[in-house]
């Protein structure tokens, strides 16, 4: 669990209930909303087109850039430049595994419950 800083001082669906003009309750637009975040997520952790990937290939470029050049500050630099690269991916890894969860439970979660049909014969 995340530590907060500071009480929330409103329901983290009010802005939903305020833009609908009428009340939410706690589990509506949950399926939407997880398929929604899920969604979002696989992009940016898209190792091929993601923009996560893309930033992380760049500081990668300008870190084997710098490493060609000499100087005891670009050592210190392509270095940070490395754990940076390193935390991209694995904030990748993880948004990836959050999304792979999140579609998981979507489908384990039944829309609608199921009843049998009795014909009148």
């Amino acid at each position: 669990m995340i530590p907060r800083l500071h009480e929330r001082t409103h329901a983290p669906r009010d802005p939903l209930a305020e833009a609908l003009a009428r009340p939410v309750s706690p589990n509506e637009g949950l399926t939407e909303h997880t398929a929604q975040l899920a969604s979002v997520l696989a992009q940016l952790a898209d190792e091929q087109a993601g923009p996560l990937a893309t930033v992380r290939g760049f500081v990668e470029h300008v870190a084997y850039r710098i490493a060609s050049q000499s100087g005891a500050a670009s050592v210190d630099t392509v270095h940070r430049l490395e754990l940076i690269a390193r935390r991209l991916h694995a904030i990748q890894q993880d948004l990836d595994t959050t999304a792979a969860h999140l579609v998981q439970r979507r489908a384990a979660t039944p829309s609608a419950v199921q009843r049998p049909i009795h014909r009148v014969l």
